[in-house]
């Protein structure tokens, strides 16, 4: 098939499936992740039935490397909340998350006793209109 020299025939397509999603890390303070809002998803570990997490997916937009490509957060809990409690507002006002611009940044390492520091993170929205 990779050799075949033949004309590919003309076809309208609709994307079933981009494949999938980079996950996104922060492992450095100042890692800073921009995205399209697309949706939260909750992700089962396939190992422990159990054990689901949510996950906020994304057009990339920066940085360079994921520009345009699908992307995916796991927001631990505070990020998580601070997302939801958004969205929250957004939909008492008659709008949603859906599409907006968020820019999320590994601000510091908070000491919660425990054997790794909590990552914090400031979250921001581009400005409609």
């Amino acid at each position: 098939m990779a050799n075949d020299t033949t004309v590919m025939p003309e076809f309208a397509w609709d994307s079933v499936s981009e494949g999938s999603r980079i996950v996104c890390s922060f492992d450095e303070l100042g890692d800073t992740f921009i995205g399209e809002f697309q949706g939260w998803e909750t992700v089962t570990n396939p190992t422990k039935p159990d054990e689901t997490w949510t996950q906020a997916n994304y057009r990339g937009i920066w940085p360079q490397e994921i520009k345009g490509e699908p992307a995916a957060i796991a927001p631990g809990y505070f990020l998580l909340k601070t997302m939801q409690d958004h969205e929250k507002a957004l939909s008492e006002k008659g709008h949603e998350m859906t599409g907006e611009i968020h820019k999320i940044t590994y601000k510091a390492d908070v000491d919660t006793g425990q054997k790794s520091p909590m990552k914090s993170y400031t979250f921001d929205v581009a400005r409609r209109g």
